[in-house]
């Protein structure tokens, strides 16, 4: 289950500003560099076309080969922003080789808004959550 899904090499992408029906937000671009920061900690590739190929570090780059083998795979978000697309590229590409068991996108959210106990939405997203974990898990 993907929840804050980093599983895209998009903010590598010279041209994803042109992805069709992208929203405002997603397409905001304001930390791709501090993105860009993040990913070259995690991976193993110092190189950043590398990096842009390795699908350890973006999983959304893994060939429809591999992807029609995973087992069942559940996607959830409570994004609004570029990471949203993130979840829906993930989304079509399970989806393609028939592995999408099941995909949420919770709206109303903003990033990790879920985390926040003291907004209304947070104990709808545990529970929601929860029931996804017991029924899938």
């Amino acid at each position: 289950m993907q929840l804050t899904p980093m599983s895209s090499s998009l903010w590598f992408r010279k041209n994803w500003r042109q992805t069709p029906g992208l929203n405002e937000a997603e397409l905001f671009e304001g930390t791709a560099s501090s993105m860009r920061k993040v990913f070259k900690w995690v991976s193993s590739k110092k190189d950043e076309e590398e990096m842009m190929k390795d699908v350890y570090t973006f999983p959304n780059l893994i060939s429809d080969k591999l992807a029609s083998q995973v087992p069942p795979v559940v996607l959830v978000t409570g994004e609004f922003d570029f990471l949203r697309y993130a979840t829906r590229e993930a989304r079509d590409i399970y989806k393609r080789n028939g592995k999408l068991a099941h995909y949420i996108e919770f709206g109303g959210s903003t990033h990790t808004s879920y985390e926040d106990y003291k907004m209304p939405h947070s104990e709808v997203w545990f529970n929601d959550f929860t029931r996804l974990c017991d029924y899938w898990l």
